[in-house]
């Protein structure tokens, strides 16, 4: 944060708690367990988010970052029924997001996706920060339909795939996405980003060609 010197905002990324747990023993004994024992697992979810809570705490209070980047995972369509999510996870994740939200107002949710599944967005519909990032190329869905939906900023529009649009267009079909982007989502309630991260692969000069686009804009 001090070699930053406020030059742009900082945001720190944190998983749900869950997910910590699924990131040390991996998808399916997580998916056992949770389907063995769902009031166990909840209460280790409770557990870490207690835990989480405390990071989030030093990450904002103690290290001066503007706020954290929530990604809210496990919400595949094919994973848990909507009435599992909101017993089983939801609520640890409330614990660590509601909190988060006492402490900045400047916090993020990312609604995350990959192979391929799409999210069962509905899940999340009491999640509240003041920026939503969701994946546009899983969870089907325009800049506007998306700002409508969240009610709220929204950060997103490139896919962030090694391969895709991004990584192989060259500056001109970049900045004419660019333009189409901003067009959509207007210059007011939205953050022109890839889906939740950039790849290493990307070449910087890319990165550049959308910020030098959009500031032109």
């Amino acid at each position: 944060m001090k070699a930053l010197e406020n030059e742009c905002p900082a945001i720190y990324l944190i998983f749900a708690p869950l997910s910590y747990i699924r990131l040390q023993i991996g998808y399916p004994k997580m998916m056992r367990f949770i389907r063995e024992n769902p009031e166990a697992m909840k209460y280790a979810c409770r557990t870490v988010a207690e835990d989480v809570k405390l990071l989030a705490q030093g990450i904002i209070q103690e290290s001066g970052a503007d706020g954290i980047f929530f990604s809210a995972q496990c919400g595949e369509i094919n994973r848990f029924t909507a009435e599992e999510y909101a017993n089983w996870v939801a609520p640890s994740d409330r614990m660590v997001l509601d909190y988060a939200n006492t402490l900045s107002d400047m916090n993020a949710i990312h609604f995350c996706a990959w192979e391929e599944v799409p999210n069962r967005l509905s899940v999340w519909k009491d999640y509240k920060a003041p920026v939503v990032s969701w994946s546009r190329f899983f969870d089907i869905m325009d800049i506007h339909e998306a700002k409508k939906h969240f009610g709220c900023t929204v950060w997103g529009g490139f896919d962030n795939r090694p391969g895709s649009f991004l990584y192989t267009a060259d500056r001109a079909a970049i900045e004419r996405e660019v333009e189409a982007l901003i067009a959509q989502g207007g210059k007011s309630g939205y953050i022109l980003g890839s889906d939740c991260s950039i790849h290493d692969e990307l070449p910087e000069e890319k990165i550049r060609w959308v910020v030098e686009k959009a500031r032109a804009l």
